[in-house]
Parts: structure tokens; sequence; C-alpha cells
């Protein structure tokens, strides 16, 4: 079960602008339910077929403190697996800008990435979860194997896939210490809107947002035109 995602059902339901035009409710309604039905594949085909309903909280309206409060709540999750299982965790996230970070683009991203991330370490996965917060769509997995040749294995997603700028996955040791690229003697991860480091970008606040999320949203579109979609 799940739902297939083209580059003319993408534009024809609303994408990142989902929300914008308050006239346009039929469109924003559509949206809604494409996102609805996309979480819902994600969760079903890489997590369980048992769905919790996630989609009923995508279109929850967020501010920073929700962020902020989110972000605490996951760090707090991930303190406990990792004490619960005693091995590596795995956390992906879309690295959508802004504070609406559920809809469309991140959605379709992330569904992309789930399959590719699940696969590549499909027989040494302990636990794995999707949920969706004002962060946006999250994966969490806690992994049985070497810490430092799971970050190789991520950072060659990343780096080798088209879209693996728009998506950032950490990791952590059983120790609960997170292993960076500069650990394995990688470059950091340079902004997609630049050749700067991402992080100095973020910080400093160097790029327009709604660039930044159109940005996103050519790419994904350029890649749903030359690649199929489907789970």
């Amino acid at each position: 079960m799940g739902i297939d995602l083209t580059v003319n059902d993408f534009n024809a339901k609303g994408g990142i602008n989902k929300g914008k035009n308050d006239d346009n409710i039929n469109k924003n309604e559509v949206a809604s339910d494409v996102e609805g039905e996309l979480i819902k594949s994600i969760y079903m085909n890489c997590i369980s077929e048992n769905y919790n309903g996630i989609d009923a909280i995508i279109d929850k309206e967020y501010t920073r403190d929700d962020i902020i409060k989110d972000k605490k709540e996951r760090e707090c999750r991930r303190k406990w697996l990792i004490k619960d299982y005693l091995a590596p965790l795995l956390s992906m996230k879309v690295n959508y800008p802004g504070i609406c970070k559920n809809n469309c683009v991140s959605f379709g991203i992330m569904k992309i990435f789930c399959s590719l991330v699940i696969n590549e370490f499909k027989d040494r996965i302990m636990y794995k979860d999707l949920q969706v917060t004002s962060e946006g769509p999250i994966l969490t997995l806690v992994i049985n194997g070497d810490v430092c040749n799971i970050k190789r294995r991520v950072i060659g997603i990343e780096e080798n896939h088209i879209l693996g700028k728009y998506i950032d996955i950490e990791v952590y040791n059983s120790d609960g210490t997170k292993v960076n690229r500069k650990n394995l003697g990688f470059k950091p991860k340079k902004c997609y809107m630049c050749d700067e480091e991402l992080s100095d970008c973020i910080n400093d606040k160097r790029h327009d947002v709604n660039e930044m999320k159109q940005c996103i949203k050519n790419e994904l579109e350029k890649y749903l035109k030359n690649n199929e979609f489907k789970n």
C-alpha cells in the first residue's frame, strides 16, 4: 500500500506554497490530503504496517518555541533509546528552512531517503520509528554495528545522492556522543545555496528563507521528472 508522487501531482497540490494563499482553500485541503497520504505511505512501507495515525498532526501550526521544545524532547528520547539498546543511533531529518517544515517537499524527500537508509542497514536495525513534529518528519534507527562504519555509509548517501544535501543524518555512539564528519576525516557539509559551510550559513542566516525553499522545491521537481518516485 502507498502513494506514487509525480511532478504534476506535486505542483498541483500546493507543495511548499501550502497555506500561503488563504483564498485557495480547496488547494490547501488537497495538499493536506496528499501530505497525509505521503507520511502514511512512508510509515507503512518503512516502519510498520500497523499505522499509528501520525498524519493527523501534520496540519498543526507551530512556533519557534515548539521547535525548541520538540528538539529537547528528541534529545531526551535519543538518550533513553541509546541507554536501553546500548547501540549506535541514527537520526535523519530534512534540512528544510523556516518554521513550517511539514509539507509535500519535506515528506517527499523523506520518502526517498527513508527507503535508502533502511535498506542500507536493514539486517542490523534493532529499532526504527518515524515521527512528525515541529522539526518536520524524523526517522530514528538503532543499529547493531560499528558506529564509524555507520557514519561513513550515511555520509556516502548524503554526498552521492543528488538530493543528499537536503537531509541531515546524525549518528551517535553507544555512549551517547555524536560522531562528526571531522572525526572521520571528512570535510564539513556545504550549504546547498553556496559553497560555504552549512553550519556557518545557518548560524549567520545568510540566505533568504523563501529562496532556500524554492531551491529545494526546484531540485525535488527535477528529481521527480527524471526518476520514478514509487514505493
